[in-house]
């Protein structure tokens, strides 16, 4: 009788057995289901995104164009209307890369590094008009060695869209001022570490600053307070571009934060590994203005 109660409890055991592995089984469907459902719904994020970005690019290499079409006979207005051209077709180029990157699992990790001064001149070169143009004071003290661990496309962009967003309201007020800061600070979690230090960069703006009720949304696709204006060259705001900033950034083990400047407006405060090739960039501009 006791064999036959032992017989009785091995197979219910060996059946409990075979439904955790059965139910583990499912378990793992289920994420594989739940895995991807959410590259499917980064995918369409970034394709959103995507053409906010090529958008931007696009925009002024049009505009080049034509005014290299309208001044055939000024070789210098040419030339560099050409050259503009090609440096935002090629960067749209890199940017269809490195869009794709921010798809895979982890985010991006490239070993390239950018200059933070290099990479406002960049992003400068993007915008539809200067902010000069517009009576905004552009401000900038970058620090020699804040060289960050991040493609030079993707510092680019960020400062593209930050930039785009800065001057676009500054617009609407008939002219500000942006401030841009930039430098080297080690890591309060790990002091003195090889490796630690991170980049702070502050963008700070005079406009009307951060409604508070879309703060806490900020960085999610369509948060905007502005719609597409016709007379506007930048086309208003499609509240995609700080999405694709914070995606970027914390796939480069960074981060992004919001909040009033002291100017009166918004300061966006973004922070990123610093590069360890510091030494072989010259971007910074501390004195400039």
């Amino acid at each position: 009788a006791e064999s036959q109660e032992v017989a009785q409890d091995t197979a219910l055991l060996e059946k409990t057995l075979e439904r955790l592995e059965a139910a583990e089984r499912d378990l793992a469907r289920l994420r594989e289901a739940v895995r991807q459902t959410d590259v499917l719904a980064t995918i369409g994020s970034l394709t959103a995104g995507l053409a906010h970005e090529l958008n931007n690019l696009l925009t002024p290499a049009l505009g080049y164009a034509s005014l290299a079409e309208r001044s055939p006979d000024n070789r210098e207005l040419v030339s560099k209307a050409l050259r503009r051209t090609i440096e935002s077709i090629e960067t749209a180029t890199r940017l269809l890369d490195a869009t794709m990157d921010l798809a895979q699992p982890g985010g991006c990790h490239s070993n390239e590094s950018c200059g933070v001064g290099q990479a406002i001149d960049l992003a400068l070169n993007c915008l539809v008009r200067s902010p000069e143009q517009d009576d905004i004071a552009l401000e900038r003290s970058i620090d020699h060695d804040a060289v960050a661990s991040i493609r030079p496309q993707e510092l680019q962009q960020i400062f593209v869209n930050l930039l785009t967003n800065a001057c676009r309201v500054l617009r609407r007020k008939s002219g500000g001022t942006i401030r841009i800061k930039a430098q080297r600070v080690s890591d309060p979690t790990n002091p003195g570490e090889p490796g630690g230090d991170r980049i702070r960069i502050t963008i700070d703006d005079d406009g009307p600053g951060i409604p508070a009720t879309i703060r806490t949304s900020l960085f999610q696709p369509f948060t905007t307070t502005e719609a597409p204006t016709a007379g506007d060259p930048q086309q208003g705001g499609r509240g995609l571009g700080l999405m694709i900033c914070e995606r970027t950034i914390t796939g480069r083990q960074g981060t992004i934060a919001a909040e009033d400047s002291p100017l009166g407006g918004a300061r966006f405060t973004v922070e990123l590994p610093a590069a360890d090739d510091a030494a072989d960039f010259s971007h910074g501009d501390r004195a400039a203005a």
